[in-house]
């Protein structure tokens, strides 16, 4: 999955040690803060289609917060996948979950850090949770990155409904998996994102063999935001190209939205994160 790489500012509220690399391309940034700065580069919303769901999603007015969190309780095969509060930079240079468990990650710079101990789980374990559950959440706002491209392809049905198909493909080095694509399917009478389909080569899986496990999330239950269309539920479900979403494999619900200032959330310093990932 992949992020963007942006230009850079300076933060005053807090410091950080670190820079975070993302899943699509995250940005440097100077002096050691985190950035905040989110420069869309309007030039990959190539398609009509693309230009529209972009405009929906209301994106600009996103970024002209700094950050955004909210609770996400994930469940795959009836069991927790993930519950907890998340917080990321809307330019997605830092990620945090803290789970309710009492375990926390955060992502920044490139490094990994926990608030448990020991380190409880697997390092890719964690790596995963943190790029893709916020991965999920921000992926409607994120039409406009760098080293991206939409290429259209053809309409779908999906319960008796036509959508229209936009598939994201990435520039070879993009983040850590170029090689994933993104479809969307926006509905045809708001324009915001209703289904994704997906598949994930992180790890080195060959695309053909991740097309035959590809997923798909369905946005539901839209509900604004500080004038933000934000989903409040996500089904997820397994997917097929020129098909849509089949069975269904697991649902997400999103609540406690909050929209601002960074603060202190992802200091490094702090008495949250004292075991770094090697």
């Amino acid at each position: 999955m992949a992020t963007n790489q942006r230009n850079s500012i300076t933060m005053k509220k807090f410091h950080c040690l670190l820079v975070l690399s993302s899943i699509l391309l995250f940005t440097a940034c100077q002096s050691g803060s985190v950035t905040t700065h989110q420069s869309r580069d309007k030039d990959k919303l190539t398609t009509a289609t693309i230009q529209q769901v972009d405009r929906a999603h209301n994106t600009d007015e996103l970024y002209k917060h700094e950050a955004i969190s909210f609770d996400l309780h994930l469940i795959f095969g009836g069991k927790d996948a993930f519950k907890g509060r998340v917080y990321t930079m809307t330019n997605s240079s830092a990620i945090r979950l803290d789970y309710d468990n009492g375990k926390k990650l955060l992502l920044n710079n490139g490094e990994m850090y926990t608030y448990a101990e020991p380190i409880p789980t697997k390092k890719n374990t964690d790596k995963f949770a943190l790029y893709t559950w916020q991965y999920f959440f921000m992926a409607p706002y994120k039409l406009a990155d760098q080293g991206t491209n939409w290429k259209e392809m053809p309409t779908i049905t999906i319960d008796h409904k036509e959508y229209k198909s936009e598939m994201l493909t990435f520039d070879k080095g993009t983040g850590d998996s170029h090689d994933d694509w993104y479809i969307i399917h926006p509905d045809p009478s708001t324009n915001l994102i209703s289904h994704m389909g997906y598949i994930v080569t992180a790890g080195g899986t060959d695309p053909k063999v991740a097309e035959s496990n590809a997923h798909a999330i369905s946005y539901q239950d839209y509900k604004m935001v500080k004038g933000i269309p934000i989903a409040h539920k996500w089904i997820i479900s397994d997917y097929t190209k020129g098909v849509g979403p089949g069975k269904k494999i697991g649902e997400a619900t999103i609540a406690n939205i909050k929209i601002g200032d960074a603060e202190n959330q992802f200091d490094a310093k702090s008495d949250l994160f004292y075991l770094k990932y090697k």
